[in-house]
């Protein structure tokens, strides 16, 4: 049935070792080689058939659901699609004899949403091929053709509309679903070779396409007219093009330099170029996530973007995930905080598609970077083609509360959680604008850590209605007469007198974690806050 399995997966003797992120691309360059570069245009490394030789054109990836996103590609110079996995070190794990069925020089492939997958074919009897998802022939498709085969193809958004070129002046079009050969979608003007084409959004004609034809990079309308071209200078052999998925901007190669370019869809404007080092041998470009018609693309938002609130409140983030407009319901979605708060948590999309996930703010200010993926195959690992979102918090110190005012008595002492004996004393308000004032002192007497603090300035004083009363102080302190820290009071005026009642809590971030220790009742002294 065209089905051949390798017995393990066969090492592919990566340059250097590489994880697949979304964005990347893939150049199929000379002796069967495919050089993997990120979006930025560097290279990451480079994946090798263990024994076929010659070159590779087309290439695709399948969706996570159903085992990917794992690397395909047309084996033009040995009649065969061959897969990589995605994992390193990405290892020959299927290989399809696709001359078993008829086809040679298979040319290109696109998958289904369904899973299955499509296979043009430049010579043997030019036929379009379908397999399923694990790779077992269904049936082929005797489609028009012109100079050679079903060169190029690319399967709408309905799942049914071929769109193909043939490397001649015509852009074919066959239904899959009626075995009907379709009116052509366009005849394109003057010289050249239509090769590899993309549809644009909606990814069913009416948004216009992309076609490689060999002296440019040409963009039709849904009528078939050319609107726009794409060019560098000095290049004519335009060969293989993909999305990216910005949605935005294409890649297209040539296969004579062996060069390819990022360009602004809109502008045309060049915004990458790579070098592949292979000139004459560039005829394959495929990137990871790349938006195909044929493929809903899913997609996660978080929201808020970026959020600004006191220390010690919540936060909550919302993740919204959808395929295409569409909510996806049940999907797990893990969050990673990471910065002032480091932390990790999941929910579930509702019928709205969304979930939310809260956590605590912390003591000091600072910020946090928050990121979050939907775990579609729910392995509680970020897969390469699984989306993702992130998103960012900032932590700032509270607003005074007006008129509150606390007094420390001087000579008031607690025995730290570090076992040292602490005393301390010091007074702050805040005035009816909510102007923060007073002076702390504090001196841990050691021996494990002494130090002395003596205030530079308060800068917030906050007093929440709780029972008993409670208060924070924050400001900044010298700490043995020198520096500027950062530091932190919170105490409860739990009773009168305070001694062993009242508590009192400092601590100073920047002064190796300094903390005196929390619930920490008073050996002496009193605390009064009054509001």
């Amino acid at each position: 049935m065209g089905l051949g399995l390798l017995s393990g997966a066969v090492n592919p003797s990566p340059v250097e070792a590489s994880t697949w992120q979304i964005g990347d691309v893939f150049a199929g360059v000379e002796s069967g080689d495919y050089k993997v570069y990120d979006n930025a245009g560097t290279f990451k490394e480079t994946i090798s058939h263990p024994t076929f030789s010659g070159f590779t054109t087309g290439c695709a990836f399948n969706d996570v659901a159903f085992g990917g996103p794992d690397l395909y590609t047309t084996y033009f110079s040995a009649g065969s699609v061959v897969r990589y996995a995605n994992a390193h070190p990405h290892g020959v794990v299927q290989t399809i004899d696709v001359t078993l069925q008829g086809g040679a020089a298979p040319e290109s492939i696109v998958f289904a949403a369904n899973g299955d997958f499509y296979v043009g074919h430049a010579s043997g009897d030019r036929d379009i091929q379908k397999y399923n998802a694990a790779g077992v022939f269904q049936q082929k498709y005797d489609v028009a053709t012109e100079n050679v085969g079903s060169d190029w193809i690319e399967l709408s958004a309905d799942q049914m509309t071929m769109f193909y070129t043939s490397e001649g002046r015509r852009i074919f079009r066959y239904n899959v679903a009626t075995s009907t050969q379709l009116l052509d979608f366009a005849t394109l003007p003057g010289s050249g070779r239509a090769f590899a084409l993309r549809l644009l959004p909606p990814g069913d004609g009416t948004g216009g396409l992309l076609v490689a034809d060999l002296n440019n990079v040409k963009r039709l309308d849904a009528l078939g007219t050319v609107v726009q071209t794409y060019d560098v200078v000095g290049e004519d052999s335009w060969f293989s093009l993909n999305l990216d998925p910005d949605g935005m901007s294409f890649w297209a190669g040539n296969y004579n330099s062996g060069k390819f370019y990022k360009f602004s869809i809109l502008t045309g404007v060049v915004l990458v170029t790579v070098d592949t080092g292979a000139p004459s041998n560039l005829f394959g470009l495929c990137l990871l996530g790349e938006p195909t018609a044929a493929i809903k693309k899913k997609t996660l938002t978080l929201t808020p973007k970026t959020a600004v609130n006191p220390v010690d409140s919540k936060h909550t983030v919302t993740a919204e995930v959808k395929e295409d407009s569409t909510p996806l319901v049940g999907v797990t979605v893990r969050f990673q905080v990471t910065g002032s708060v480091n932390t990790t948590g999941f929910c579930t999309t509702d019928a709205t598609g969304k979930c939310s996930f809260t956590y605590t703010g912390p003591a000091f200010p600072g910020a946090d970077a928050i990121h979050a993926y939907a775990d579609l195959n729910n392995n509680s690992v970020q897969d390469a083609d699984e989306p993702f979102d992130d998103a960012t918090k900032t932590w700032v110190l509270p607003l005074s509360t007006a008129l509150c005012e606390v007094d420390i008595t001087y000579g008031g002492w607690i025995i730290a959680q570090n076992t040292d004996k602490a005393n301390f004393g010091g007074n702050a308000k805040v005035d009816s604008q909510n102007n923060p004032q007073g002076q702390e002192e504090y001196q841990d007497q050691g021996p494990v850590q002494p130090m002395n603090v003596h205030s530079i300035d308060v800068l917030s004083v906050v007093c929440p209605q709780t029972m008993p009363p409670s208060a924070s102080i924050f400001g900044n302190a010298t700490i043995d007469g020198s520096g500027s820290h950062l530091y932190r009071i919170d105490v409860e005026d739990v009773a009168e007198p305070g001694k062993g009642m009242d508590t009192y809590r400092i601590r100073i971030p920047d002064a190796s974690n300094y903390d005196s220790g929390a619930n920490n009742k008073l050996k002496g002294g009193n605390i009064q806050i009054h509001k």
